[in-house]
């Protein structure tokens, strides 16, 4: 038994210097993919920042917790989101392309060198729609565009953009008589955005047909569409959208910049008379309209002009509906005006607004708040701008009427990424989601709100809305019992076990006293609900029994998600309650109409039916009704 120990603990002292020197060994070298990359000192948003790393940096990577990897940084322990470093863990194997949502099947098999993809020119320049040609005497790949020519040499780290001359990081190679060049260089040469996928060992790539317009010329250039401003010491103005592009002039925080035109990841913009490109990411959130031409048109029956761009500021008077007024500044939701000797600021959510005599609708670049256990990014509405929301595979598309919208110039472990297209409705904005995080959006007259948020119960808001109270008693069951009472027993239940489980619950009436339907909404509204449930039971005749579920298909924006709350709502109180199941159901029920956020009615079961009253009477009944919401609420947040 003793030499058993020791062989045993010798084997132990061995395993350990093993797997020790296995993890030492196993550091590897990674890239940032984006920029301003918070650097901390736990894997968790709570440590503390403690730099910055930007496109480009290289990092050596030592170790990975979850989401997190873990680096070494001004020589010690520190931790940064994975999904913006691209770490150099094989050199050739089975990489995923897509080009504007189809797949790109390479003849031969792409190398990662130096954490750079190549891949073989043609396959990726027809899939770009980009013009190429291989000249085997220069060695060299020819490349056009809408004017823009690239011209990359094997073996060669120097690469002519449109007349420039330009680094790019990793120099093309031939393998197996395949020219390979680096995937992402070349396409965002043309305009293109770039996504890598680290877990899935995935790029994806998004290019528009006009993403590689040339700049205008100093003669026809166009009117600014939006001003900026610089938010960072030290940004560089680049003589072309490509960062290793020579610099034309360095831009301090604070410095305002004409946009002239949007390409996603980069902006071509006027600065001091001096034009070139600035990545968005560079240019602070609030972006508006500029003002030179700018008129507006009130569409409210009154609309009050105030002190300042605050609604509780002075009145100074009003303008009435139909009534024009010229524009003399932008800020955010609100305009300085003129109206003949009236100067003041108005809502711009009760205007149109109208530039060199065309209407315009502007939705600027969202604000961004962090806080309770969320990110919350929140476009101002310029114009009467319009929104809607289709829930995705992978996310959520907000559709806009606005003809102009600004960029979006952030980065977060949730989104995956942001891209603006053209729809059915009008412009887009299109937000494909990482694995694990779940949104919201909610609408209004002045902006519209994406709320991005773990998945799981804890931290949501849960709206519980027990049907009927006070003088309302609801249906009346055949021996009596009161439905205001059934349901605001089942609305606490629930409401423990959303607690035990992290959530915050909002109950539109907490005890027996009346609630208007409209009061109702507002205390959803009020309280920034993330779901909305309101618990009845029904009556109809005594042969009507089981169990239904209702959302609205119509007013409400969140409906696509409401209806899968339903769904889930009806499969699990039929299951769990053995009742009948009555489907879920489209129907115009106030509470769950008028609300902006995902919202369903449950029937639990019929009060006219003397079998099921008397099921509804019982407190396990009860208990299993609320546990069956509760397996609804997981599900629906899984």
């Amino acid at each position: 038994m003793g030499k058993s120990r020791r062989i045993l603990q010798a084997f132990l002292v061995v395993l350990a210097v093993f797997l020790f020197t296995g993890q030492a060994d196993a550091a590897e070298k990674g890239t940032v993919t984006g920029n301003n990359l918070n650097v901390r000192s736990a894997p968790s948003l709570d440590g503390s920042v403690l730099g910055k790393l930007q496109n480009g940096d290289q990092v050596q990577v030592t170790g990975k917790q979850n989401d997190w990897l873990e680096i070494t940084y001004n020589g010690q322990k520190a931790f940064a989101h994975k999904a913006y470093i691209s770490v150099a863990n094989q050199t050739s194997g089975a990489f995923a392309i897509s080009v504007n949502g189809k797949a790109v099947k390479p003849p031969t098999t792409p190398v990662m060198k130096d954490n750079h993809l190549l891949v073989p020119f043609r396959v990726i320049s027809e899939a770009l729609g980009v013009t190429v040609r291989w000249d085997n005497d220069t060695r060299q790949v020819f490349a056009k565009d809408n004017g823009k020519k690239v011209i990359m040499t094997v073996g060669s780290t120097k690469v002519n953009v449109a007349g420039e001359t330009v680094t790019t990081p990793i120099a093309p190679s031939i393998q197996n008589d395949y020219t390979l060049i680096p995937l992402r260089f070349f396409s965002e040469a043309f305009g293109a955005n770039v996504h890598w996928d680290q877990d899935t060992q995935s790029v994806t790539i998004k290019r528009n047909e006009n993403s590689n317009t040339p700049p205008p010329n100093p003669s026809d250039t166009p009117n600014p569409i939006m001003t900026n401003t610089i938010q960072a010491n030290g940004t560089e103005l680049k003589k072309t959208p490509i960062a290793s592009s020579s610099t034309l002039a360095t831009l301090n925080k604070g410095a305002k910049v004409d946009v002239l035109k949007n390409d996603g990841n980069w902006l071509y913009v006027s600065y001091n008379g001096e034009k070139g490109y600035i990545h968005s990411s560079a240019v602070s959130a609030s972006q508006s309209p500029e003002v030179s031409g700018m008129t507006l048109k009130v569409t409210a029956t009154s609309l009050n002009v105030r002190s300042s761009g605050s609604a509780s500021s002075q009145k100074l008077g009003a303008l009435t509906k139909g009534q024009e007024a010229k524009v003399l500044e932008m800020n955010d939701t609100w305009a300085k005006v003129q109206s003949g000797s009236l100067v003041g600021w108005v809502h711009t959510g009760y205007v149109t607004l109208y530039k060199n005599g065309e209407l315009i609708r502007f939705l600027s670049a969202p604000e961004k708040i962090d806080g309770n256990g969320r990110t919350t990014f929140v476009w101002h509405k310029q114009g009467n701008v319009n929104t809607r929301q289709i829930m995705t595979d992978n996310g959520v598309a907000i559709s806009t009427n606005a003809n102009s919208i600004g960029s979006f110039p952030f980065q977060h472990p949730g989104i995956k990424s942001v891209n603006t297209t053209d729809g059915s409705y009008g412009k887009q904005i299109q937000v494909i989601l990482a694995p694990g995080y779940h949104y919201v959006v909610r609408h209004s007259g002045g902006d519209v709100q994406l709320d991005i948020l773990p998945s799981g119960l804890s931290g949501k808001k849960i709206v519980l809305d027990a049907g009927h109270g006070g003088r309302d008693n609801g249906a009346t069951g055949v021996t009596g019992l009161l439905e205001k009472t059934l349901n605001l027993d089942v609305t606490k239940k629930l409401k423990a076990k959303l607690e035990a489980a992290g959530a915050t619950v909002i109950e539109s009436r907490p005890d027996g006293a009346y609630v208007s339907l409209s009061g109702r909404v507002d205390i959803a509204h009020q309280n920034g609900g993330d779901a909305f449930i309101s618990i009845h039971s029904d009556s109809f005749s005594a042969t009507s029994h089981g169990s239904t579920s209702f959302y609205h298909s119509g007013e409400n924006p969140s409906w696509q998600q409401s209806k899968k709350m339903s769904d889930l709502a009806i499969h699990y109180l039929s299951s769990e309650l053995g009742t009948h199941n009555r489907g879920s159901k489209d129907q115009s029920f106030h509470v769950i109409r008028e609300t902006n956020i995902p919202a369903i009615l449950i029937e639990v079961a019929f009060l006219s039916n003397p079998n099921e009253e008397h099921l509804l009477k019982q407190d396990w009944f009860r208990e299993k009704a609320a546990d069956a919401l509760f397996k609804t609420l997981q599900a629906y947040y899984k």
